[in-house]
This record gives structure tokens, sequence and C-alpha cells, in this order.
């Protein structure tokens, strides 16, 4: 059973990888049936650390980079113009962590998670029922 933050991040950089395989080696099927598990685990981290600065910075920035990841390979599968749309996720993205290292590094405030625990995680955000 996954016990904290880091073990969800890094199914989901596992999930991140097989879907850029699938897209390399230019298997449509296989690369957009992992895109789903892929996007949805980056909302599920986002959510879950909502109310945890610190852990949810970061991970807004991934899941708007997974975002216009996946519309840049949808793109390229399907010969469709969603280059606009990845761009303005990329950009997202770096406004975000950008924001964060400002906030963190160069204030000298440095931002630490309130935990890494799930359980704790998701009662923080009042998402545990």
């Amino acid at each position: 059973m996954i016990k904290n933050v880091r073990e969800l991040e890094n199914v989901h950089i596992f999930l991140w990888l097989l879907k850029d395989i699938c897209w390399m080696m230019n298997y449509r099927t296989s690369g957009m049936i992992v895109a789903i598990p892929t996007l949805t685990m980056a909302v599920y981290l986002t959510l879950i650390t909502i109310k945890n600065r610190p852990l949810f910075l970061p991970n807004l920035a991934v899941l708007c980079w997974i975002s216009a990841n996946v519309s840049w390979m949808i793109a390229e599968f399907y010969a469709v113009n969603l280059i606009p749309v990845s761009l303005s996720l990329f950009v997202s993205g770096i406004i975000v962590i950008a924001y964060y290292f400002i906030k963190s590094v160069y204030t000298g405030k440095t931002l630490k998670p309130i935990t890494n625990s799930v359980s704790q995680v998701l009662n923080h955000a009042n998402l545990r029922k």
C-alpha cells in the first residue's frame, strides 16, 4: 500500500515515462490509454496537496506540464493544432514553479511540507470522509 505522497509521485513518474515511451514509439492507442491514469494521478496529487503549499505548487506545475505534454502528444498523433494549448500550459507551469522558487528560495522563507503521509495530507485537505 502507498503510504506517502512521495510514493504516489513515484507511481506518477512511472506512468509518465510509460506514456512518453508510447509516444516516442508512436503507439497511439497505448499512449492515449496511459495518458488517462497519468493525468488522473497528476490531478489527484494536486488536489490532495491543495492546502499544503510546499507540496501543492510543485504538483500544480507538474499538472500543467503533463497536461501540456499530453496535448502535444495528441497534436502529433492526430495532426491537430494544439500547440497554442500546450504552450499556454507549459508557460503556466513555469509561472507556478517560478512563484514557488521566488517565495521559498529568494525570500529566505523555506517552504516545508506539512507532512508526506497520504492520510495526513488527505485529512488536512478535508478530502477523506
